[in-house]
């Protein structure tokens, strides 16, 4: 039997993934821009904005040399330098490879990425120094009710200085729970966080589940 559970997931990919897209073009430009108004010259501007992405294009790009290496697709093709395009955007780099028939090692190929990036995000942290100084200013404006983040594949709530921190969940895969220091994820539902901010400035968060999280065939 097939549930709509196993559809959500993808409905909120699809949901999500224009906003995303134009919210990376007002990055891209807003950055050149930025470069552009610094220098007053495109080629200064053009190396400011490469440098800032620098980094990512690189996780990227050899999270898809590494993965058709593994199914002994061969590149054709690789770049680190950014080109220019017929419709006067720039290409930040990349990695030809040659033609993939088999769509499984194009799939593949082309979500690794997400494998690698994933990781390399998710060891971005706060040294104890910043987190105590960022609970510093914190303190000083309380007009900041809360700091709402996500996703960590599991609803967390915490402080910081005095000032509650709230991780929103995952839309389909959480954190098992587990006393060990060995994380694992688990099928669980999707959630979204409902924020409420009250007459009295107290602000009320509620995490909702969205169906079962079971997957059925």
């Amino acid at each position: 039997m097939f549930s709509f559970d196993l559809l959500i997931p993808w409905i909120t990919l699809a949901v999500v993934l224009v906003p995303l897209l134009y919210v990376q073009r007002w990055i891209h430009r807003h950055l050149f821009g930025m470069g552009y108004l610094l220098s007053k010259e495109k080629h200064a501007a053009t190396f400011f904005y490469y440098m800032l992405l620098l980094p990512g294009v690189v996780l990227h790009e050899f999270s898809h040399y590494m993965m058709a290496g593994v199914f002994n697709v061969r590149s054709t093709r690789f770049t680190p330098f950014p080109e220019a395009q017929e419709d006067g955007s720039l290409e930040m780099g990349f990695v030809q490879l040659e033609e993939v028939k088999n769509p499984v090692y194009a799939a593949f190929i082309g979500v690794a990425p997400l494998l690698t990036g994933i990781g390399a995000m998710d060891a971005i942290g706060l040294p104890e120094a910043d987190r105590e100084a960022l609970a510093l200013v914190l303190s000083r404006f309380r007009c900041v009710r809360r700091v709402v983040g996500g996703h960590v594949h599991r609803a967390c709530f915490g402080l910081l200085g005095r000032c509650p921190v709230f991780a929103c969940p995952s839309t389909h895969l959480q954190v098992a729970l587990s006393s060990g220091s060995e994380l694992s994820l688990e099928v669980a539902p999707p959630s979204f966080a409902l924020h409420v901010v009250l007459a009295g400035g107290e602000v009320v968060t509620l995490v909702q589940p969205v169906g079962s999280g079971a997957l059925f065939l």
